[in-house]
């Protein structure tokens, strides 16, 4: 698989890291994770009730940076960020504070040459 968009999703699944290896183990070597979360920095992520996850850009070090990933042995991936960043997608997010976080994420496989340096 080439891309996965998981828009307004990965905050609902209780297992992160399951979701994070999963994304992983179908993406093709350079595949494309795209992930758009309310963000901690903000109202959104928590006031779902639906929301059992949290994210913030600081999050996705866990699974895109060696000194954090070893903090979490279940993840069995590799990313490299190549965009992290938390905005107001509209109008109403802005008025309510809202933030979410963007994460566009490389799959890091054999066969797939890096761009720019790698922290994972």
């Amino acid at each position: 698989m080439g891309v996965i968009y998981a828009e307004d999703v990965v905050q609902q699944l209780a297992d992160p890291v399951h979701v994070m290896n999963e994304a992983y183990r179908v993406l093709a070597p350079g595949g494309f994770l795209l992930i758009r979360v309310p963000s901690t920095d903000g109202r959104g992520a928590f006031q779902n009730p639906l929301n059992v996850s949290f994210w913030n850009e600081h999050s996705f070090w866990y699974y895109t940076r060696q000194t954090h990933a070893r903090h979490v042995p279940a993840f069995n991936g590799r990313f490299q960020v190549a965009r992290l960043r938390t905005f107001f997608p509209d109008e109403f997010a802005k008025d309510n504070v809202i933030p979410y976080v963007e994460a566009h994420l490389f799959a890091l496989k054999p066969g797939y040459e890096p761009m720019g340096p790698v922290l994972i």
